[in-house]
């Protein structure tokens, strides 16, 4: 799979280069949420590790060559906050391009330290909340079996 799509039009952040630091050929994150585009998670998992080299990822924007965008955002087949590499894949994209950089989250990781100081590399991160309470974070987003984090921690490391 490649790592990078479009640009496309975002209604949040303009014209957007996409990077898909999973870029796996099946949805990797631990939840499955019951509005998600790509479906039932097949097998969640909480493991953070290197899915895409930075290599891989400087070769495809060298590839790429000119674009007209906004910006470059983090986001694909699951959840990007999965890859450990994060702050190795924004750096080949600073070097070659003078845009800001936005990962779009679906939170499960946000209680995680080294997964919040990863994420400070990033310009913007939008972290996404369905719930209001525990019951609710339970029925829509359907975190994996034994996943180890309370809604509350999810909130309390988004702020």
């Amino acid at each position: 799979m490649r790592v990078l799509y479009g640009p496309i039009d975002s209604w949040r952040f303009g014209r957007s280069l996409g990077v898909d630091p999973l870029a796996g050929r099946v949805k990797l994150c631990p939840f499955s949420c019951v509005y998600c585009q790509y479906g039932p998670t097949p097998s969640p998992t909480l493991m953070r590790r290197t899915y895409v080299s930075a290599e891989r990822l400087g070769a495809e924007l060298d590839a790429l060559g000119a674009i007209a965008a906004d910006c470059v955002t983090f986001a694909g087949l699951g959840e990007p906050s999965l890859a450990q590499n994060l702050p190795a894949l924004i750096a080949e994209v600073r070097r070659r391009l003078d845009l800001p950089v936005v990962l779009l989250t679906g939170s499960a990781l946000m209680p995680r330290a080294e997964v919040r100081r990863d994420l400070l590399a990033f310009d913007r991160v939008a972290c996404k909340v369905d719930a209001a309470d525990e019951a609710t974070f339970r029925q829509i987003n359907r975190p994996m079996r034994g996943f180890p984090y309370p809604f509350s921690a999810i909130v309390e490391g988004i702020r």
